[in-house]
């Protein structure tokens, strides 16, 4: 009997050793990193979410929101990044926040850490990693 409960808690132990994280992400999915055009890391609003959903880049860099769906308005929880500030193709700044279908939002990323983010509205979320 000891032996069966030494070997179950090392087995628990070996399997919290395990992952990456992913608890800590929605949807327990792990980061990637997002496509690039060589100037910019794109993600991509579809109204299945966004691609990727967490996202990780480089700080200093800048990301591209590309929206695939009729309307989104991007908006960070912790106010760092929000479409309704501009940020717009060409300066654009969208009516109300919400980019249309076609349309894209860009910020420079300079703010490290976790940005939980989301498709105002919508029930589409995301977390940008900046480090």
């Amino acid at each position: 009997m000891r032996a069966v409960l030494v070997t179950l808690m090392m087995f628990s132990l070996a399997l919290a050793g395990c992952g990456d994280d992913k608890e800590d992400q929605p949807g327990g999915e792990s980061f990637q990193t997002p496509e690039t055009d060589d100037t910019h890391y794109v993600i991509t609003v579809t109204t299945g979410g966004f691609s990727p959903r967490n996202a990780k880049v480089p700080d200093g860099s800048t990301v591209v929101w590309e929206v695939d769906m009729d309307g989104c308005h991007i908006v960070a929880d912790d106010g760092s990044f929000d479409s309704a500030r501009g940020g717009g193709e060409g300066g654009v700044t969208y009516h109300n926040g919400v980019i249309p279908r076609g349309g894209s939002y860009t910020w420079a990323a300079i703010s490290p850490g976790d940005h939980t983010y989301e498709c105002a509205g919508r029930s589409l979320d995301g977390v940008l990693r900046v480090s």
